[in-house]
């Protein structure tokens, strides 16, 4: 969490309700007028943020994920669902919506009366859309579509779910009454933030991007994607999180081998389970015909070094992002995420 001049870590992406406030009081006494903040289906359910004003609510996209908790994906949708309905306590003055997610189509005909909306996507019927995109290994263009206006936008962020959030931030700036126009300038100096399609630059010649997917759907769609802009190899270092749900492992990895020329599987915050047991149930994608392709290593730092040593010019090493802090039974360590990767290339 971040606010001017203060840098506040969290261990959970929405923190508890007594910490969601005090922090929020906090933001308050220090002069911000204006929050921002990602709401996880755990955090609706656990009532963390009940009562909570929200100005404006934005669904993303919903796929497989937190099975072990919700059971079912109609209960990860309801919950999700809450946040636009009142079942925190009250309902937001607007809501922003992906319609390109199926989940996302059918929230927006389940909202309730009255509840402004502003759609995105590429989706023909979306408010705020996208059309003619294209990806490059360091930029992308694409023509945004908006019911006043059309522009040429060029983004140095990377990927196709990059647009969608772009539309998404566009899509609340015009849910606060913003002139898209004016907001176009600020796109192509941003520079994303840490771990989401993050490009780390030492002067190699290959790209390295870390990157936060954790569900088999969301690597298939950067694998995808990753293809597109790289004309050499693509070797990617993914692991799965421990005391999760188990059943998205060998997915996970299935869905890298599928996208990638090489992977390293490795450790991802194992919590408190060995990751013997993890790495077990990802070989169970490890058919005949994949297994030479991927290498099990357990140690982190080590697999990302391996990678980099594979990579070559015209190549594309990616790595799944963790959290900032991983969990070993009881004890708590600091992630490498992107430094290992700078201090591996300086």
């Amino acid at each position: 969490m971040i606010w001017p001049s203060v840098h506040c870590r969290s261990c959970k992406t929405t923190p508890e309700s007594v910490d969601v406030y005090a922090l929020l009081s906090q933001m308050v006494d220090n002069g911000c007028e204006e929050a921002v903040m990602e709401i996880s289906s755990h955090g609706i359910d656990q009532k963390r943020v009940h009562g909570l004003n929200l100005e404006i609510a934005v669904f993303l996209n919903l796929t497989q994920d937190h099975i072990d908790y919700h059971k079912t994906m109609e209960a990860y949708y309801e919950a999700k669902r809450g946040l636009f309905t009142g079942a925190t306590g009250n309902a937001p003055k607007a809501a922003v919506i992906n319609v390109d997610c199926p989940y996302g189509k059918r929230l927006h005909g389940e909202l309730p009366g009255g509840l402004p909306a502003v759609t995105f996507g590429l989706n023909g019927d979306a408010m705020i859309r996208a059309e003619n995109v294209q990806l490059f290994a360091d930029r992308t263009e694409f023509d945004l579509i908006w019911p006043e206006g059309r522009a040429a936008v060029v983004s140095p962020l990377l990927g196709r779910y990059n647009v969608s959030n772009l539309l998404a931030a566009l899509a609340i700036g015009r849910a606060k009454g913003y002139d898209i126009s004016a907001l176009l300038h600020e796109l192509p100096s941003f520079p994303g933030v840490p771990g989401r399609m993050e490009r780390i630059d030492a002067g190699q010649g290959f790209n390295v991007l870390v990157d936060y997917a954790h569900t088999d759907d969301a690597l298939k769609n950067a694998c995808e994607m990753l293809q597109e802009i790289t004309p050499g190899k693509l070797i990617i270092v993914c692991g799965c999180g421990g005391d999760r749900d188990r059943s998205k492992r060998a997915p996970m990895l299935r869905a890298a081998l599928d996208g990638a020329t090489t992977v390293f599987a490795t450790s991802d915050n194992p919590r408190s389970e060995s990751v013997e047991q993890i790495f077990e149930d990802m070989r169970e994608a490890c058919t005949p015909d994949v297994a030479q392709r991927v290498m099990f290593i357990n140690d982190r730092k080590r697999a990302i070094s391996l990678a980099l040593d594979v990579a070559g010019p015209g190549g594309l090493c990616a790595d799944r992002r963790q959290r900032a802090m991983r969990l070993f039974k009881s004890s708590m360590a600091p992630s490498f995420r992107s430094t290992t990767a700078k201090s591996r290339l300086s």
